[in-house]
């Protein structure tokens, strides 16, 4: 009934997508369906359909429903280099099998059971969609070291487990909970993230709502409320717990396994802050004694945990009684229990359960430390969440101050990491250096520094929409490239030799070019 004036000679996928989310009936849409049992009748192995129509469908609304609106809330009006990082993350069929996939599957076992492995990792990945990120392919990025980037690594392969299942919608959930095999090198846990789940968790790390660009406290509630539900997915939960992961608390016990996991955070940076040569040198002192091995286990004399009192000291967890002050022995212990009454005492709680609100009252009481909200507590946890959101997944932070704040953590991590000497003053042999202009950085540092703090600290410019097209003159173009907190694109022409090579300059000087 349509006149021709309205009709449509073709659709985009955003239009296909948004038409079919509006007339579905529930979980199902007929035109779906009958693509579905007609594809059926025509391929010979129906078994070998990828997804089912409600997989499809949840795909499209994470994909192309809101992909828009994120955009829109948080400011974005380009997602290039945020694509560009995601799909090289995303894993596909050929570099998961690389090499002899039944040689490495058998081991010791027989060739059945080898190939029952690799038919069994097969199928978990004709259940995921497309252009995915997995389970496994984001605790390798998150664990592991990169020379490549200078850095250690982010978080402990457990850590990111949990982190990863924190963002997977709730439909996604396997049944298990805590530390899974799948970071161990198990079988496919069918956990993914799509590019909407990437910048969702991004955008909460490092972004502000457009309408709501404060620059207080209310800007870390999104983080604060993305680590409780990290915490609150600790597998001791599930026992002797009416909790069960779903009421908006923290049991004692959980509050036990929030505080080893920060001191095991900090354990790990530690460590792979170090320089590589001394890696394994000497192992690492244990942050608590007492109970080792899997949560399970440790979860029925949790409270009797030993904890070092050096280590809750520097994250600003140890009651004011037990500071060192001189008169306390830095290599004695405190019970863990003893930590979770001072969580309890400092976020107001009248019952032995953590709240939301509980969390947030201990996260800004700043007790008797006078370290930055940064370095205390849940702090270097949630810088640890912005990096993977700005280094890994490519999402630039609203804020001046933190786009600072992030660059002068990673400057300080490659320091530590690759100490100057004397005798080497670009770090030790192997360090890997990008180049930069030293007038433009010079002037980024000069404007951040400048603004951090004011009004115009939460304007960067990228929610800015200029169309440029093949007439746009070169004033327009300039214009357009500089909109970003007032800034020119990064030129480093001047620091190439003449001859159009990419070489660098032979006079080139460090700091001054």
């Amino acid at each position: 009934e349509m006149g021709e004036d309205r009709m449509m000679g073709s659709l985009t996928a955003s239009q296909f997508a948004s038409g079919i989310l509006k007339t579905r009936t529930g979980r199902s849409h007929m035109l779906l369906d009958w693509i579905g049992v007609f594809g059926s009748t025509i391929v010979p192995t129906p078994t070998e359909i990828p997804q089912s129509t409600l997989a499809y469908l949840e795909t499209l609304s994470a994909s192309h429903r809101s992909m828009e609106d994120l955009q829109q809330q948080y400011g974005l009006s380009s997602l290039y280099e945020m694509k560009r990082r995601f799909h090289s993350m995303v894993e596909t069929a050929s570099s998961i099998f690389q090499g002899d996939v039944m040689k490495d599957a058998a081991g010791d076992t027989s060739e059945q059971d080898a190939a029952d492995a690799a038919n069994a990792k097969s199928a978990s990945l004709k259940q995921q969609p497309r252009h995915v990120i997995t389970l496994e392919a984001f605790v390798q990025a998150v664990s592991n070291e990169s020379e490549e980037q200078g850095h250690g690594g982010y978080f402990p392969a457990h850590i990111a487990d949990l982190v990863f299942r924190a963002v997977c919608p709730t439909d996604q959930d396997d049944g298990s909970t805590g530390t899974s095999a799948d970071a161990s090198g198990g079988a496919s846990s069918g956990l993914f993230w799509a590019l909407y789940d990437v910048l969702s968790f991004g955008c909460d790390a490092v972004r502000l709502v457009v309408a709501k660009q404060k620059g207080d406290i209310m800007s870390e509630l999104p983080m604060l409320r993305f680590c409780f539900k990290v915490f609150s997915l600790s597998s001791v939960h599930t026992i002797g717990s009416a909790n069960g992961g779903r009421r908006r608390i923290l049991t004692r016990p959980q509050i036990g396994e929030m505080l080893l996991l920060l001191l095991e955070h900090s354990s790990f940076r530690l460590k792979r802050d170090s320089p590589p040569s001394l890696d394994d040198l000497e192992e690492d002192e244990e942050y608590y004694t007492g109970h080792p091995g899997p949560f399970e286990e440790r979860a029925q004399a949790l409270e009797d945990t030993q904890v070092h009192i050096a280590a809750a000291s520097l994250l600003a967890i140890l009651p004011p009684s037990m500071q060192s002050d001189g008169s306390t022995d830095e290599t004695s212990h405190i019970r863990l229990g003893t930590l979770i009454d001072y969580v309890l005492d400092l976020a107001k709680m009248e019952e032995d359960v953590l709240s939301f609100d509980g969390f947030c009252r201990w996260y800004f009481h700043s007790g008797s430390t006078h370290l930055p909200l940064s370095q205390r507590r849940v702090g270097p946890f949630i810088m640890e969440l912005r990096l993977i959101a700005s280094v890994l997944f490519g999402i630039p932070p609203t804020k001046a101050s933190l786009e600072l704040a992030i660059v002068e953590e990673l400057r300080k991590r490659h320091k530590y990491r690759y100490p100057q000497t004397d005798t080497s003053r670009r770090g030790p042999r192997g360090t890997v250096w990008y180049i930069l202009e030293d007038r433009w950085l010079r002037h980024w540092a000069s404007h951040v520094q400048k603004v951090s703090g004011t009004e115009t600290d939460v304007v960067d410019g990228r929610d800015n929409k200029v169309t440029m097209n093949a007439g746009s003159s070169a004033l327009q173009r300039q214009s357009s490239a500089s909109s970003i907190r007032g800034l020119g694109k990064i030129n480093n022409t001047g620091l190439l030799a003449e001859n159009g090579s990419l070489a660098l300059r032979a006079d080139i000087r460090w700091r001054q070019d």
